[in-house]
């Protein structure tokens, strides 16, 4: 990761001036909260338990907005898929 600032003000989401002058990039809180959903869902953590933790009103507004982090998954789920079909031709 790189060098950044996060000086936000709670109250408002907007900046205090704190970083300032530092040749940082500036991130707000958001960005930290996008970052955060993204990287767990990337990492494998269910969809239902990222959509709690952040608080959308529905499992489907959490997978509108992080369908970039989801689609890592694909290759997975390919492989899966085949296995299954491997494993029901024997049958």
């Amino acid at each position: 990761m790189g060098n950044y600032t996060l000086f936000n003000k709670p109250e408002t989401g907007k900046s205090s001036g704190e970083g300032r002058g530092l040749g940082l990039p500036h991130i707000r809180q958001h960005d930290m909260r996008h970052l955060h959903a993204s990287l767990l869902l990337a990492e494998g953590l269910p969809l239902p338990a990222v959509w709690a933790r952040l608080g959308h009103v529905s499992p489907a507004v959490t997978a509108a907005f992080y369908c970039h982090a989801l689609r890592g998954h694909d290759g997975a789920v390919a492989t899966a898929i085949e296995a299954a079909m491997r494993v029901a031709r024997w049958r």
